[in-house]
């Protein structure tokens, strides 16, 4: 069965072919120092979280930072489009060997990477398994940003077809309010926008504490417990 590399190989950018070339310029051991990053940033959950592994993998591996990071995205998309539910590491390393994207002049160097490349790949798949069946009813979490904003309280609001003219609002304090957005997967909707005050900020955070404490309680109360 072809991997989804493949099958979407037409819908890909143009430049994505030009960064799988670039990737085979770096050193064999700079390619085989990305692969512990590319294992680690699959796993994490936050923007900031990859950020700073990208730019310790900068740091540590050395070279042209471009390069380095162009190749570490690329080894990203790839370690993104695997199945652990179907793919092999012989069937995608043929899959990208068919497309063109493996060096003629260096193929034998090539495989003994991508060996390496989807062996640590193969040992999260456990992970992807889970996170895949937990994903597969309704659209999922995939991050929070919030903002703390001040209201300017007024004595007497302004109603519609009042007059105007004799209207002289006077401030008499600021209340804060919480403004919260969540983002999540699917196809539409993917960000949900809302505002609380700080009690009702206190309210949510409980819920989730107690949700914490609840899911806990459930994985124990399995037989042989859950990680």
């Amino acid at each position: 069965m072809r991997t989804r590399i493949f099958t979407s190989f037409a819908d890909l950018p143009e430049e994505f072919r030009g960064d799988f070339k670039l990737l085979w310029s770096l050193s064999d051991k700079q390619r085989l120092a990305l692969i512990p990053y590319v294992s680690e940033i699959s796993k994490v959950e936050l923007p900031r979280q990859s950020e700073e592994l990208m730019a310790k993998a900068v740091s540590d591996i050395g070279g042209n930072p471009p390069d380095i990071l162009r190749a570490l995205k690329v080894l990203l998309f790839i370690s993104s489009e695997w199945d652990p539910t179907r793919d092999t590491a012989e069937g995608f390393a043929k899959d990208l060997t068919d497309l063109g994207f493996i060096p003629a002049e260096n193929v034998a160097e090539a495989q003994k990477f991508l060996v390496a490349l989807f062996g640590e790949i193969q040992k999260d798949n456990l992970r992807r398994l889970q996170k895949t069946f937990a994903n597969s009813l309704l659209p999922s979490f995939t991050g929070v940003s919030s903002l703390i904003d001040f209201r300017a309280v007024f004595d007497q609001p302004y109603r519609f077809g009042s007059e105007l003219e004799s209207y002289q609002p006077r401030c008499v304090g600021f209340v804060p309010v919480v403004l919260v957005r969540l983002r999540r997967d699917g196809s539409e909707f993917k960000t949900f926008e809302f505002q609380c005050e700080p009690r009702d900020l206190e309210l949510l955070i409980s819920h989730l504490q107690a949700a914490l404490k609840e899911l806990g309680s459930a994985k124990n109360s399995l037989p042989g417990g859950v990680k």
